[in-house]
């Protein structure tokens, strides 16, 4: 047999189809060294390195690709493979053998009925059915050639112990041969069809063994009736969504002060009923008798001011969010630490969808703004050239959570995409109570022929403002409406992108507004002048 290269020769690669059982196996095109031959290939298979060999061929394939798909394997398991190809004659009958699968084949196996000695020509078996007329078996180390069965004896030809070299033994019905270590079963074997018919042995010349993790990739899931899953939480970094879920409503700033006697019953707003200066409209002033009093919530003033200086300095960005959680992408594999950073699936991040956009809520656009400093640019000379080389630091908002290893989309004023920054770190300080109270980025600037640049992303998901009008005016529950005032309505205008941003102030209508604020989840007017209105 012969390969172009000595170098290419035997498996070219194995790898996990991803459905947690399958492995494809590739291997290098193999010639016959006699024209009128042909070639076909043996398959070797196990979790064990040592035992690859002993446990002896799995499977013949005898077509003419380089490529095949096994499959049954348990997954998780670390299976070692090989081939080994041999050279035969064409007039060979294939259907000696058992077939499983278009061009693939068994060979038959079985088991010594009872114990032989080195000499023995009749070799007893529990079911020789399945074997060919004659030929050779391996039984231990031993060859041995039959030139024919009756029933489950199998009859060995003259010199037929030892054959082509090997040591004729005593074999016993526990598998012993004086070589433990060696396999304990008969397994039929391509060595001799007839005095005239060769069939050459595999040639172990060209052994090339690898290994390959029998796993789960997308967009396969895994099962658990196996007990085998996927990993699907990062274990090294955190993740801080809880604090988004608390933020993400605070009220806009209504440029009122409050006044309260319990500290944290003060920070948290919560409503305490004591006067300590009070609001407008409140129980101390003389048209808010009978009203509420409550305290202020010092980290939506936190979150108020914040947001009122982004609006003036910041820059709309898109947040791309690396996901802690998912399907591990296939270039995550046990003996790579970590994922290939030229990945097409996870984009290096070692999860399938490996960055998600997060849509600002507050905006109805569905970006957020960030307050980038002043920077230089600088250029660092490479062999390859030169490379700009851009650190950037920048402000956000306490919500939502920026994490390192998420990427913010720059955009100019004109609304083209700038650049794309990765998050190298944060820095974040606590308010009260354990309230997050900003996030101080440091940003580096991803060259665009990074792969970063290949996810897609929603630039801008505004819509034209809706206008919607509230009902007429009802009484607050134990109140009366002032004679005095005029049946009216209020107007508001919101995005039907962002609901969120509907909780405002209303029109001005019969001489006063209302405020709309989220309640429960639902949209409420709040009570003024003692009547409500309903959306």
């Amino acid at each position: 047999m012969a390969y172009f290269f000595h170098e290419a020769a035997g498996l070219k690669k194995v790898s996990a189809v991803g459905d947690g059982t399958s492995v494809v196996l590739e291997w290098f095109p193999v010639y016959p060294s006699i024209t009128t031959n042909a070639v076909a290939i043996t398959i070797y298979h196990s979790t064990s390195k040592d035992n690859l060999y002993y446990e002896g061929i799995k499977l013949i394939y005898n077509g003419n690709d380089t490529s095949l798909t096994l499959t049954g394997f348990p997954a998780g398991d670390l299976t070692f493979f090989a081939i080994r190809p041999f050279e035969y004659n064409p007039t060979f009958n294939w259907n000696d053998l058992t077939n499983t699968d278009i061009n693939q084949y068994v060979l038959p196996e079985t088991l010594l009925a009872s114990n032989i000695t080195d000499t023995d020509l009749a070799i007893p078996v529990l079911d020789a059915s399945s074997f060919p007329a004659q030929g050779t078996i391996l039984l231990g180390s031993e060859l041995i050639s039959y030139s024919s069965k009756t029933g489950n004896t199998l009859n060995v030809s003259v010199n037929g112990r030892g054959f082509n070299n090997t040591v004729a033994r005593i074999h016993g019905m526990d598998g012993w041969d004086g070589n433990p270590a060696l396999a304990t079963s008969l397994q039929w074997l391509f060595y001799r069809r007839g005095p005239s018919l060769w069939i050459g042995g595999d040639d172990p010349n060209f052994d090339k063994q690898m290994m390959c993790e029998v796993r789960f990739d997308y967009p396969h899931f895994p099962g658990n009736t196996t007990g085998y899953n996927q990993v699907v939480e990062d274990i090294v970094d955190v993740d801080l969504e809880w604090s988004d879920t608390q933020q993400i409503g605070f009220p806009a700033y209504d440029y009122a002060g409050y006044h309260r006697q319990d500290p944290a019953m003060l920070i948290k707003g919560e409503c305490i009923g004591s006067y300590q200066g009070g609001e407008m409209y409140c129980q101390d002033d003389e048209n808010g008798v009978g009203q509420v009093l409550r305290g202020v919530s010092l980290q939506d003033r936190n979150n108020q001011r914040q947001e009122m200086i982004t609006i003036l300095t910041g820059r709309p960005c898109v947040l791309l969010q690396r996901q802690m959680t998912g399907i591990t992408c296939k270039c995550m594999v046990t003996y790579q630490n970590s994922p290939d950073p030229l990945c097409e699936v996870c984009i290096g991040s070692g999860f399938v969808t490996g960055w998600v956009q997060y849509f600002f809520p507050r905006n109805s656009d569905g970006r957020l703004l960030v307050r980038f400093d002043p920077y230089k640019d600088t250029i660092r000379r490479e062999a390859e050239g030169m490379d700009p080389e851009i650190q950037v630091v920048a402000r956000a908002l306490t919500v939502p959570t920026i994490k390192p290893r998420d990427i913010l989309v720059k955009y100019e004023l004109t609304g083209e995409e700038e650049f794309r920054y990765e998050v190298t770190g944060v820095t974040r300080n606590d308010t009260y109570l354990g309230n997050i109270g900003g996030q101080k980025l440091d940003l580096t600037r991803i060259r665009k022929t990074d792969p970063v640049y290949k996810i897609y992303v929603f630039s801008n998901t505004a819509t034209m403002p809706t206008w919607i009008d509230t009902g007429t005016m009802i009484a607050e529950p134990g109140h009366s409406i002032p004679t005095n005032l005029m049946n009216h309505s209020h107007r508001i205008r919101g995005n039907e992108n962002a609901r969120q941003t509907w909780a405002q102030q209303t029109q001005v209508s019969a001489g006063h507004n209302h405020r709309v604020i989220v309640l429960n989840g639902i949209l409420t007017v709040e009570p003024i002048l003692n009547h409500t209105h309903i959306i």
